[in-house]
Order: structure tokens, then sequence, then C-alpha cells
């Protein structure tokens, strides 16, 4: 009976520690410092991209799941279908860029797989009716690795336009 007890009891603490919050996992400085590198590669190829006028691959680094949206210009875009259907008609009304950089990146890192980072852009372009838009502003980016590489899930900011 008594062995009964010990075991009972000894069951009963080793549910309670594996009921216990972990700790987070630390990630190395190094690993870290991996994950800034990749995001802001990610981000510096989807403006490349962008430039390029390729929609197709614009909308690929994009991820459509449950929870996407996008905040732009003081309005919620939380379906990922009709956020592509505005990128493929922005994109078809630009001739091409005459400009486009970014720069002054903040990016943190949540985890090994989901980071943010906000940036400072600039772009100048000819639209198809030949007029000369220019805009500036700042950008967040919420991003997460996904098999296929880094995609963005939550994104937000305000294009501010140049006379």
């Amino acid at each position: 009976m008594r062995a009964s007890f010990v075991t009972l009891a000894g069951l009963c603490v080793l549910a309670v520690a594996a009921c216990q919050p972990q700790a987070p996992s630390v990630m190395s400085a190094e690993d870290e410092a991996a994950v800034v590198t990749e995001v802001e590669q990610t981000i510096e190829s989807y403006f490349d991209v962008i430039r390029e006028l390729d929609v197709d691959r614009g909308v690929q680094m994009w991820a459509d799941v449950e929870g996407f949206v996008l905040a732009a210009d003081g309005e919620l875009v939380d379906d990922y279908d009709a956020f592509v259907r505005d990128l493929r008609t922005a994109v078809s009304g630009v001739d091409r860029f005459l400009e486009m950089e970014i720069w002054n990146p903040h990016t943190r890192v949540f985890g090994p797989d989901v980071a943010s980072t906000v940036i400072e852009y600039r772009w100048e372009m000819i639209g198809t009716t030949g007029d000369t838009v220019r805009s500036h502003g700042s950008w967040m980016y919420m991003v997460e690795r996904f098999e296929d590489g880094w995609k963005i899930v939550h994104s937000a900011g305000t294009h501010l336009y140049d006379e």
C-alpha cells in the first residue's frame, strides 16, 4: 500500500511539473543576428520585385494565412484576395519607377520564425497616364518563416505624397 502511495505521489509530482509553463527559448546573439539579416533581406527583395513591376513574385512574398491584415493609408484590408487585387491594380498603373529606396530598418526578433521590421522609404514613379508620382513614409512588416521562406503576414504604413 505504501509503495502504491509513493508511486501515486511521484506521478502527481511529475504531472504538476509537466504542466508548469516552460521558460521561453533564448536565441543566441548569432541566431538573432541571422534572423535580422534574413528579414531585412526579405523586405529589400520585396522592394526589388515591386521596382521591377513583377506583381506575381510580389504576391508570393505575402502569406495567405488566417489573420492576414494590411493597414494602409487609414484602411484595413483583412481579405488576402482583395489585397492581391488591389496590388495588381496599383502595379498595373505604373509605367516605371524612377527611384525606390528603403533605409533605416529597425528589426525586432520575437523568435526564430517571427520578426517585425520598420523601414523608411521613398519612391518616384511614372504612371501609365504619364504623371509622375512621388511618395515617402515609413512602413512596418511582420514576417513569419514558412517552409518556403519568410513571408509578410501583417503590414502597416502610410504613403505621404509629395507635390
